[in-house]
């Protein structure tokens, strides 16, 4: 790496929010809770295994010669090691690979997220635009940039001829982070519509601005978690109905070969409810022919006897 007395600017952190990019210039340690740390660690080798499969898929599948780029010692990484010089920082990042005269970018997504992909583009993902511009810019070359959906397996590829954001915008948008890290500052929460949530997972030493009312959007193993959950609850669920209706009939012979109408054991009151008839309103035609001179009427049902049961600790 080239020694330079300028802060060192990720590229594929430099489209992040102002408030967060500072604060990783000056040092400050990131905070995760634990979740969101294995999230990103399974998230980050996850995206490294992907990552050739897509370059397997451009070679086979759509012809492009690829060279794969060699490990970067020096930062401990795989990728082509390239820099930058943007006049008030050093930008410093890793190329995926080479499809010439083009450079590869790779990128991986959930389903939900390749659909944002799919109907916004770099619009949506302001890191990602900054991020191919700035190694587009520094090989002087265009870009292969190929989206993998993970979950279908569905490979979006586009040729990019031109950068998404010009040198000229990059280097203003970095300039309130680094206006603020150059006196020795946090820049200000910008808000805007790429980061609306006001929150920053640095730690600050400030009181975090709160999230907005928009709930992050899960990832695929939070759903595929949930779906699992859901299905665990419903099998409880089942067998819970079984054990009640079982107990049910159980008290329902007792009341009915005893003579009694009711009864209390351990805090639980049972009570038998007769057979008979029950009434209800239907309105189920009254919406049907909703304006026309249909009312409402009575609807007789034969009802089975069963029990009623009332537990003072509260379960009914």
């Amino acid at each position: 790496m080239t020694s330079v007395n300028k802060p060192i600017v990720s590229i594929s952190s430099s489209g992040e929010c102002p408030r967060a990019m500072s604060a990783r210039l000056l040092g400050r340690e990131e905070v995760f809770d634990a979740q969101s740390k294995i999230r990103l660690e399974r998230a980050a080798k996850e995206g490294t295994r992907w990552e050739a499969f897509v370059l397997q898929d451009l070679r086979e599948e759509y012809g492009y010669t690829v060279i794969e780029t060699p490990y970067c010692e020096p930062c401990g990484r795989d990728g082509h090691h390239v820099e930058l010089d943007l006049g008030n920082c050093l930008a410093v990042g890793h190329i995926d690979g080479f499809a010439p005269p083009a450079l590869i970018e790779v990128k991986t997504m959930s389903r939900f997220q390749f659909e944002r992909w799919r109907k916004m583009g770099f619009d949506g993902f302001r890191r990602y635009a900054f991020q191919v511009s700035l190694y587009m810019l520094a090989m002087n070359s265009d870009a292969v940039y190929a989206v993998k959906n993970r979950d279908t397996g569905e490979l979006n590829v586009q040729t990019l001829t031109e950068t998404p954001f010009s040198m000229a915008e990059i280097v203003n948008y970095l300039s309130d982070a680094l206006r603020a890290y150059n006196k020795g500052e946090i820049a200000t929460c910008p808000q805007t519509e790429q980061y609306p949530c006001g929150f920053c997972y640095l730690n600050l030493e400030t009181a975090p601005v709160e999230r907005s009312v928009s709930p992050e959007v899960p990832t695929e193993v939070e759903i595929a978690q949930a779906i699992q959950t859901w299905r665990s609850g419903k099998a409880k669920e089942r067998e819970g109905l079984e054990l009640i209706n079982g107990s049910k009939d159980v008290l329902l012979k007792y009341l009915d070969n005893s003579g009694q109408k009711s009864f209390k054991v351990d805090g639980v009151h049972v009570t038998q409810v007769q057979a008979g008839i029950s009434r209800r309103m239907d309105t189920t035609k009254l919406k049907l022919f909703l304006g026309s001179a249909y009312s409402d009427y009575e609807v007789e049902s034969v009802r089975a006897g069963y029990v009623k049961i009332e537990d003072e600790l509260g379960g009914q």
